[in-house]
């Protein structure tokens, strides 16, 4: 199913090597997430806070069902990024997320 980023993001720690990131925003939404980059750029990646190897899974690790149209209520599940180059041209990307 698809699943709300936000909701990913905010079950994660941000970690290198290993050892949790010193300073890092707490919680980390969608909105501080770029702060990390100041932290070790690159180097980063978001681990889970909670073990998603035993049973029962995380909800938030399954996504979310859409409805019959298609919509993920209550989620961001994709977004769309639009360039217009201003002479008929646009390219639009659509990125969608799973868990």
């Amino acid at each position: 199913m698809p699943s709300d980023i936000g909701a990913q993001v905010a079950n994660t720690k941000p970690e290198i090597d290993y050892t949790v990131v010193s300073g890092a925003p707490s919680p980390l939404t969608l909105n501080n997430l770029d702060s990390l980059n100041s932290l070790g750029g690159t180097s980063i990646y978001l681990t889970s806070i909670e073990d998603t190897t035993t049973s029962p899974q995380p909800e938030w690790l399954h996504g979310v069902t859409p409805d019959s149209t298609g919509k993920t209520n209550g989620a961001v599940s994709c977004s769309i990024i639009v360039n217009d180059y201003g002479n008929g041209t646009v390219d639009a990307f659509y990125m969608y997320f799973y868990a």
